[in-house]
């Protein structure tokens, strides 16, 4: 009798154990948790993602109602850093700056996602995703799963050749635009600076330490000197615009406007008259500059803005102005005409420098 009763007990425990480990097996190809990257280079890494998915399968919750992101250091409790639910939404718990982005889909994926740009050693340490919904009896069924962040600090080795490559990086485009400068080809400049925008991405990544940091704002400086009118930047504090102008000079406005477009800008847009004078005023405490394009053309009888794609709403046309002809269709500024605005041909035998507007 006791031995029958031994045999039940056993046969019993092993269902049990089975039962769990099936339940433990199905609950990581539930939800999965991942770091990319799993190790952090301090100062070097630029960016930082953790991701929880979750696919609905046998043994799931009947209906997922929460995802949650938290993260424990040093052996701590898991402190939430973000959640998403089907009744509030998307929540972030920390300070940290990290973006967040999430999904439920009781048909398909759900997802909560943080990011973090630059990360520092705050960021490391073992991160618990969690999931939680009813079980199709109405019990809360609770799935979680870990992934974990380490971190190491570079030496002085590779800070080294981090700068040592921003350093050729910048003797390249010195050469470069020095070429440019002797034949003064607009459509060069704006290949060289395409390729100066696609360069300043590839070594973003090493903006953290002081010595590149400093290195960088000399490149900067070096290549802003060379291509932009070493008049001071004008900046609107009520606007809140900025205003450069090209060292380079134009005969055609589509060559003007490739080159604000490569530095995230456009020819000016002036839309007021409080515009106008901040503009009008800056200019006229520049020196050896008689023209500027603007960002007006005309198409057919209406005047229009390039870059916005709507009418002009406001004009300052000097006297006689703007003259007659189709083709006189570009607005620009003249010194001459105390900067007001006059039109012309946008291919104009006068090399005009490009005035541009970042907002």
């Amino acid at each position: 009798m006791v031995n029958n009763e031994q045999k039940m007990f056993h046969k019993n425990l092993l269902c049990f154990v089975f039962l769990v480990l099936l339940l433990l097996g199905s609950s990581e190809s539930l939800l999965t948790a991942v770091a990319t990257p799993s190790q952090l280079n301090i100062g070097l890494s630029n960016s930082l993602d953790v991701r929880c998915y979750y696919q609905p399968s046998n043994g799931s919750p009947s209906a997922l109602v929460s995802l949650i992101i938290g993260r424990s250091n040093n052996g701590t409790a898991f402190d939430d850093l973000a959640s998403v639910n089907v009744f509030s939404g998307q929540k972030v718990f920390t300070t940290e700056g990290v973006t967040a982005t999430s999904a439920i889909n009781n048909n398909g994926e759900s997802y909560l996602n943080l990011h973090w740009d630059f990360p520092g050693e705050f960021a490391s340490g073992n991160y618990e995703c969690s999931a939680q919904g009813p079980d199709d009896v109405g019990h809360n069924l609770v799935i979680t799963n870990t992934t974990s962040v380490s971190y190491s600090k570079p030496d002085q080795d590779v800070l080294l050749v981090k700068i040592r490559e921003m350093d050729a990086l910048l003797k390249r485009l010195q050469d470069t635009i020095s070429e440019l400068r002797n034949n003064n080809s607009a459509e060069d400049i704006r290949l060289a600076t395409s390729i100066y925008n696609v360069e300043q991405c590839c070594i973003a990544n090493t903006k953290k330490t002081d010595d590149i940091l400093l290195l960088d704002n000399v490149r900067d400086n070096t290549y802003r000197a060379l291509l932009w009118n070493l008049q001071p930047q004008f900046i609107s504090y009520n606007l809140n615009n900025r205003y450069l102008i090209s060292k380079g000079i134009f005969q055609s406005v589509q060559d003007a406007e490739k080159l604000c477009n490569a530095f995230n800008s456009h020819l000016v847009e002036i839309n007021s008259p409080e515009e106008y004078n901040l503009v009008s005023s800056w200019l006229q405490n520049t020196t050896d500059i008689n023209y500027v394009y603007t960002g007006v053309t005309k198409v057919g009888d209406q005047w229009m803005y390039r870059h916005s794609n709507r009418p002009v709403d406001y004009f300052n046309w000097a006297d006689s102005e703007p003259k007659t002809g189709a083709e006189n269709d570009c607005m620009f500024m003249e010194v001459s005409m105390n900067w007001q605005m006059t039109s012309y041909k946008c291919a104009s035998p006068s090399p005009i420098h490009a005035l541009c507007e970042v907002e």
